[in-house]
């Protein structure tokens, strides 16, 4: 996919979204979210047509994970960690994306999804 985000574009989010790598604290462990996993959940985001993608976080390898931001970021980022939650947040709070619901594919019912905001697509 041939998505690089354009200068201009990046160096706006990467000052919007302050000092990376970002640690998050959780109660057994620590996860780190670089730049690269940031720039490669947004340029995924900016792929799809409707710029919006649903979560389906899984902490299941590849193959057992549904569709979807986490699916794609696993495959990306050749790892089986589950980031697009963390991701989610971080990109929410800083305003480049917002949480929505989609409907899903699996079993029709509505499920948190994330959409870029209009002012970061390309």
């Amino acid at each position: 996919m041939a998505n690089n985000i354009p200068a201009n574009i990046r160096k706006l989010m990467l000052s919007k979204i302050g000092y990376l790598p970002i640690i998050i604290k959780l109660e057994k462990s620590n996860i780190t979210i670089s730049e690269e996993i940031i720039m490669s959940a947004i340029e995924l985001l900016n792929h799809e047509t409707n710029k919006c993608l649903p979560q389906n976080c899984s902490h299941d390898g590849i193959s057992k994970t549904k569709d979807g931001l986490d699916k794609e970021l696993k495959l990306k980022l050749k790892t089986t960690f589950s980031y697009a939650k963390y991701v989610s947040d971080v990109l929410t709070e800083k305003g480049i994306t917002e949480i929505i619901y989609v409907q899903s594919k699996y079993s029709h019912v509505k499920i948190k999804g994330i959409k870029l905001l209009d002012q970061w697509i390309w």
